[in-house]
């Protein structure tokens, strides 16, 4: 909701966002997604959303091992340590390919 009235701009009120939200929810649109342990209010995705994520990720396991690594696996789990959650999360990903 908070996204959708900042897009608005201050042209939509909350009463329409939230009109509009639970018409295109009610049509299986919109998706919720599982949070993580301590995060507040729901996360909703969208079928194009997840297609778009899983064809990225299929494009990176597509070309893993197709060039030299620029680093050791050692080093880039050392680096990895030292980055934010969602990066750490692409790495243990990668991980398991």
């Amino acid at each position: 909701m908070r996204d959708a009235l900042r897009r608005g701009m201050g042209d939509l009120t909350y009463n329409q966002v939230r009109e509009n939200f639970n018409q295109r929810h009610g049509t299986g649109e919109f998706q919720i997604v599982d949070g993580q342990k301590h995060e507040t209010g729901r996360q909703f995705t969208t079928r194009e959303t997840i297609a778009a994520e899983r064809e990225t990720v299929g494009h990176m396991q597509r070309g893993l091992n197709t060039v030299e690594p620029i680093m050791t696996k050692e080093t880039a789990t050392a680096h990895a340590a030292t980055t934010n959650s969602l990066i750490r999360r692409s790495v243990e990903l990668l991980r398991k390919c």
